[in-house]
């Protein structure tokens, strides 16, 4: 799927129309419309702030992976904040949201340093 047919759809799903949409987000409508008819592509902060509005990933938005929801999971390993996201519908190998915390754990618990996933 390419960006601006996932652009489309996430947006119909709000039951508002283009020139409605546009304007609740604060955009003009002719920039929109070049988006959602593909004649445009924004930039980086533009796809983090439509990412954002429909809570979804970038990946998606894109049209790279078709799971849209995630669980960000923030932890504390070694005095170091971390955050994690991971898909709450289709985790891998088809394990539960505990599983896959006792495999986080576990990994901790071999000294495997988190820190580099930590986000300023």
């Amino acid at each position: 799927m390419k960006f601006h047919d996932r652009l489309r759809d996430l947006r119909v799903e709000t039951d508002l129309n283009q020139k409605e949409f546009s304007h609740k987000i604060g955009m003009p409508y002719t920039t929109y419309n070049g988006y959602e008819s593909g004649k445009r592509e924004p930039d980086i902060e533009t796809l983090k702030m439509l990412s954002n509005y429909f809570n979804v990933s970038l990946d998606y938005l894109l049209g790279r992976v078709d799971q849209r929801t995630f669980v960000i999971h923030k932890d504390n390993v070694d005095g170091h904040e971390i955050e994690y996201s991971l898909d709450k519908d289709k985790y891998p190998d088809g394990l539960t949201h505990e599983e896959v915390l006792e495999v986080l754990e576990n990994f901790k618990k071999m000294g495997m340093d988190f820190s580099k996933f930590k986000k300023d």
